[in-house]
């Protein structure tokens, strides 16, 4: 038995899990899809300090997807963008099709093909970072326009690194770019699906020490940690998703315990097989309604939920 003192090291590895087509995550496996292409971001010709430069001169606000393969981030970046396509968030985004960011306009359309015919996205493929950049105009004009980039790495990459406790270990130099750019202003999502939240604590927790180890500087004042507690519709128990984190994921919800920083419970809606196949059916929009707002809060400070005292007044 290993006293506290003793060295913990956790390696990402894959785990097969048990065939349950109510789980978003594995019913991706049970798809067997094609990968989606990870979408490279400016030139990689870039030293990693020019890069650095770069991502601090772009006037945008990043929002990163964090889980260990198999957690279902593709599927939660791809119900946010049906959200804001059918109006869930209060206004529309729009991809930006301009170079280096016009391969996440192409991916946009691909997962608007998937969640139409109510299926799940394919998984992220290794080696990069997906990017998706564009603007969100709200339909309120009392509120202001975002630039908004959406960044989501595969899962599989982690299956190659290990963070060691108390020293800094290695990420991809993908990802690790992204960290070292201390003031960026930066959502971190991190998914973890309830049933394993046990073993996914020890790595989102080493996760946010090598954050805070990469960028010692840290990220801009209106950066924040959303943990997201995917497949919540399966749940079957009584606690609340921030009850549940802190008696499951203890060193995680330590971590960014902090009033800023947020627990929710996630569902993209009911699973169902069809011909073997899975299907979503109905759509849960309400969780991705409110995980727009809430980043929308973050880095504006404005709640697009809140109606205005003649909306209030005349029911509307």
């Amino acid at each position: 038995m290993s006293s506290e003192n003793d060295e913990i090291k956790v390696e990402f590895r894959k785990v097969a899990s048990p065939a349950n087509l109510s789980r978003e995550s594995d019913v991706q496996v049970a798809q067997s899809p094609p990968e989606q292409k990870a979408m490279p971001v400016g030139d990689s010709e870039r030293s990693e300090a020019e890069t650095i430069r770069w991502l601090k001169s772009l006037d945008t606000h990043f929002v990163f997807f964090f889980g260990k393969y198999k957690s279902g981030k593709s599927v939660i970046l791809a119900s946010l963008l049906r959200s804001l396509r059918h109006g869930g968030g209060k206004g529309e985004f729009h991809p930006n099709i301009e170079k280096p960011f016009d391969r996440g306009a192409v991916l946009v359309s691909d997962l608007e093909g998937y969640m139409d015919d109510n299926r799940f996205p394919p998984r992220t493929k290794q080696g990069n970072v997906i990017c998706v950049n564009g603007e969100f105009t709200p339909n309120d004009q009392r509120f202001a326009d975002l630039d908004i980039t959406f960044l989501e790495m595969s899962g599989e990459d982690l299956t190659e690194v290990a963070i060691q406790h108390d020293s800094v270990g290695s990420l991809p130099s993908h990802i690790d770019v992204y960290l070292k750019a201390d003031g960026l202003p930066i959502v971190f999502i991190l998914v973890s699906p309830w049933m394993e939240a046990a073993q996914d604590d020890k790595v989102i927790a080493q996760f946010l020490d090598y954050v805070k180890a990469a960028s010692p500087k840290g990220h801009s004042a209106n950066s924040r940690m959303f943990l997201l507690i995917t497949q919540w519709d399966t749940y079957k128990g009584q606690a609340t998703a921030l009850e549940f984190a802190k008696a499951n994921m203890k060193k995680t919800y330590n971590a960014i315990r902090s009033f800023r920083n947020i627990v929710n419970e996630y569902s993209v809606g009911r699973v169902v097989a069809v011909d073997k196949q899975p299907y979503i059916d109905p759509f849960n929009d309400e969780y991705p309604s409110r995980l727009w707002n809430q980043i929308y809060m973050t880095f504006t400070g404005r709640d697009l939920m809140k109606k205005s005292f003649f909306q209030w007044l005349f029911g509307k």
